[in-house]
């Protein structure tokens, strides 16, 4: 939880007398333009953090695609090879004269 950086209360409460709450002025204190501005530079970061850890996981499920794919790819040229070879002996057993 964030505090008042001169009454150090629990934002967004403040002492009585704090001048942020008073809206006196306050030496050294950060003006609401800077606090503003400081709280949209985290939330930019936020956001491109959030967009970062999308964009990895979205390239780990398409590695994991790629992956997939190719195992799928390399049991059907397996299927494929057993199919050939099983019609080629029952060719062979048939044929003519093989007797």
């Amino acid at each position: 939880m964030s505090h008042c950086q001169i009454c150090l209360c629990p934002s967004p409460h403040h002492a009585v007398n704090c001048p942020v709450a008073t809206g006196a002025p306050v030496a050294g204190a950060l003006s609401q333009q800077q606090v503003n501005d400081y709280q949209f530079t985290q939330l930019i970061q936020l956001l491109n953090d959030h967009f970062e850890a999308a964009a990895q996981g979205q390239r780990a499920v398409m590695e994991a695609l790629e992956t997939l794919t190719r195992a799928h790819l390399s049991t059907v040229q397996s299927i494929e090879a057993i199919v050939d070879r099983s019609v080629r002996q029952a060719f062979e057993r048939n044929r003519p004269g093989a007797n």
